[in-house]
């Protein structure tokens, strides 16, 4: 008898591991991506910031070919200077922690470059001019609310970083005159 009970109870054994073998298992816990670990808010920071950058850097290629004065092709030289290195930090942080940033600037954004396209001197220079000012206007807030508020430290950190050159590009750009005649009329007196 005690033969036939361990007989049978092998045999239970055995097509319990068999039933559990062919039983599909419960998904594995799903971890949580780094993308999904960054807050909401801090994520879309990361998108505007990286889609005002690239808005920053082709505004400012254009005015290095279509503007008429040295200032301004100064000041669009830096642009592409400071706006790439941010750029590229922003992209670095970007994908250490899975966060997606768009490759282009916003629909708005691309519009407002394509009108900048079809000027040139002067009148290229007072609509480059005063978008930059509104552009680093809201840059500047955009950064100093991320700089405060941010719960991502990495994404913290870079805004408070960076916010010091994007004050510094809204003080030249509200210091630079909309037309040559203002700057020259202006060292004149």
């Amino acid at each position: 008898m005690f033969m036939r009970l361990s007989t049978a109870l092998a045999a239970l054994l055995a097509c319990a591991a068999v039933a559990h073998a062919q039983t599909p298992s419960a998904p594995p816990a799903a971890s949580t991506s780094a993308a999904t670990a960054v807050p909401a808010a801090d994520r879309s920071f990361a998108t505007k910031a990286a889609a005002a950058g690239t808005a920053e850097i082709s505004d400012a290629q254009i005015a290095l070919k279509n503007s008429s004065r040295q200032d301004v092709k100064d000041f669009a030289q830096r642009m592409v200077q400071d706006h790439t290195k941010a750029a590229d930090q922003l992209k670095s942080i970007a994908a250490g922690e899975g966060v997606t940033l768009p490759a282009s600037e916003t629909s708005a954004d691309q519009k407002k470059t394509d009108a900048l396209q079809k000027l040139s001197g002067a009148r290229f220079d007072r609509r480059y001019i005063l978008g930059q000012r509104a552009a680093h206007k809201q840059a500047v807030a955009l950064f100093s609310k991320e700089s405060k508020s941010g719960k991502d430290q990495q994404l913290k950190s870079f805004a408070g970083q960076t916010l010091p050159t994007l004050q510094d590009h809204l003080k030249m750009i509200t210091a630079m005159p909309l037309s040559q005649n203002q700057k020259t009329s202006s060292t004149a007196k």
